[in-house]
């Protein structure tokens, strides 16, 4: 489906996306193409538990979901699947993301810390995990 508008034409194209876990079960997402990959891992992670030094990961066939890219450039159309699984979480991204640094990760890359010790932005307070136990300023 397109639609016509004074930019030009605009894809609605709506993705049927199938997120598997290792342990075979998942969901389906409904999305546009358009979807940035880092939204598509929002919606994933806000359906599954977080976990304790760990970080969310998404892949469609054998490449990591590219974050800052949307489904369309990186070829994921039509019916797809993306599998998820959780890796470890990588310190020093985490450290770099905390000293305003960039990370592939943007701000996922705290997710999976149960302690944090003086942020110095507040730029990463807005993003802290669930899996944070503690907290001191």
């Amino acid at each position: 489906d397109k639609m016509s508008t004074a930019n030009g034409n605009i894809d609605l194209v709506e993705l049927h996306i199938d997120v598997l876990r290792l342990n075979g079960e998942g969901f389906t997402l409904r999305i546009p193409h358009g979807t940035l990959g880092r939204d598509v891992r929002k919606m994933v992670a806000e359906r599954l538990p977080s976990k304790p030094g760990a970080t969310l990961v998404l892949y469609h066939m054998e490449s990591k979901l590219i974050l800052h890219q949307s489904l369309q450039e990186q070829g994921i159309s039509g019916a797809a699947r993306l599998s998820c699984t959780y890796v470890p979480t990588t310190w020093y991204s985490a450290w770099c993301f905390l000293q305003e640094l960039p990370t592939a990760e943007g701000e996922f890359a705290l997710e999976g810390l149960t302690h944090l010790t003086g942020p110095r932005s507040e730029e990463c307070l807005h993003h802290l995990p669930q899996t944070l136990l503690n907290l001191t300023l």
